[in-house]
């Protein structure tokens, strides 16, 4: 495998040729690990981007009522984004509709944070396995070179770019039009770029990529899964600690702004008939 590239390797016209690759690529792949996106998103997915950062910093825990009129008051939108995102938030396993109730936070355990990558590492093993099946002999070489670009990346926002752009030509590789699908409704547990607010991903992604590349060229099928089955797995540790940490800074915050009283959680309404 060789580093990455020099100034002479790389040039301005095969930087534009990434970037035009990445516009050209239109179908969605899973937003973990990194999440961006190439549109710019609607009302309803900032409303529920707002949501899933207040569940991650531990501001929203499970139980809390969300209600739709403070929260349509506190973003300045009407409610019609706020029900479009609560809709969204119930599909991912974010909160609860419940009929003449509300919505109701589930929450983010360590448990939800297992099960998501074990789904993920599964989704992307397959995936892996169907390029070392059917990708070109072009498909694979492109994709050593979306991973020598990703190694080169000098920040999280550029690494996040390029990392996106390999999963993209990962999935196209595959040829599955039914792995593509199920791509499409996944969504991230960390909220924003994923690689800033999980720095240790950042180093398992490279890695990963690394030995991904590697297999492929291989023909490695068992290989290949294993290096996404293993990657992913990291990565939900790292999440957790992350989320650890994250929790324990607002719980010890909360200690310090209220002392022996204790903690209101003003989001938080009581169920009927609970």
């Amino acid at each position: 495998m060789s580093g990455p590239p020099s100034g002479d390797d790389v040039d301005e016209d095969q930087a534009s040729e990434q970037r035009r690759a990445t516009i050209r690529a239109q179908r969605r792949v899973p937003k973990e690990p990194g999440r961006s996106s190439l549109s710019r998103p609607s009302s309803g997915d900032q409303v529920a981007d707002h949501v899933r950062r207040l569940i991650w910093n531990g501001k929203l825990r499970n139980g809390d009522h969300l209600r739709q009129d403070d929260l349509a008051t506190e973003l300045g939108v009407s409610r019609i984004p706020v029900r479009e995102a609560l809709i969204a938030l119930e599909r991912e396993g974010w909160v609860s509709l419940e009929l003449h109730r509300g919505a109701f936070i589930r929450g983010l355990d360590e448990t939800a944070v297992a099960d998501h990558y074990a789904f993920l590492g599964a989704l992307y093993a397959l995936t892996a396995r169907r390029v070392t099946e059917r990708g070109e002999d072009s498909a694979i070489e492109a994709l050593e070179q979306a991973q020598i670009f990703a190694a080169a990346a000098t920040t999280a926002e550029d690494f996040q770019f390029h990392n996106e752009l390999f999963l993209r030509q990962l999935f196209a590789a595959a040829n599955s039009p039914r792995l593509m699908s199920v791509s499409r409704m996944m969504s991230g547990v960390v909220p924003g770029n994923y690689f800033e607010m999980v720095p240790a991903g950042r180093k398992i992604q490279q890695q990963a990529l690394v030995a991904l590349v590697k297999a492929l060229r291989a023909r490695d099928a068992d290989k290949a899964a294993a290096v996404f089955e293993t990657a992913m797995a990291k990565h939900g540790r790292a999440v957790v600690a992350v989320l650890r940490e994250q929790r324990g800074t607002v719980e010890e915050e909360a200690r310090e702004s209220y002392g022996d009283e204790p903690v209101p959680t003003p989001r938080q309404g009581k169920r009927k008939g609970a």
